[in-house]
């Protein structure tokens, strides 16, 4: 699993809360009109993101000049968003970790 770490005001109804850990759950690639849809889960923790502990789940829409098709498309996805300039997420260090959410099917 590919994330990223970085500290984040999301508002969640009137409140506004600070998570820290981010990761793809859903990624959408429009190869026509090279667009890429992703919804990104955050979640306070390392540990809490590892067991799909998840406190927010937000969609972002972008567009993309190439795609290296070779690589995992969640961590080009990921790659993308993070340089993409003015977005909270701009110049994050893309991270991997276990994913320990499917250890018990």
């Amino acid at each position: 699993m590919y994330y990223v770490e970085k500290t984040i005001p999301i508002i969640n109804g009137l409140e506004i809360e600070y998570l820290n850990y981010h990761t793809l759950t859903q990624v959408r690639i429009d190869y026509i009109n090279k667009e890429i849809e992703v919804n990104i889960a955050s979640a306070e923790t390392l540990a809490d993101l590892q067991q799909g502990l998840i406190r927010k789940i937000n969609a972002y829409m972008f567009n993309y000049a190439l795609i290296d098709r070779t690589k995992p498309i969640d961590f080009v996805a990921l790659y993308l968003l993070t340089q993409i300039q003015g977005t909270v997420f701009e110049n994050c260090d893309i991270r991997e970790c276990e994913e320990i959410i499917n250890d018990e099917i």
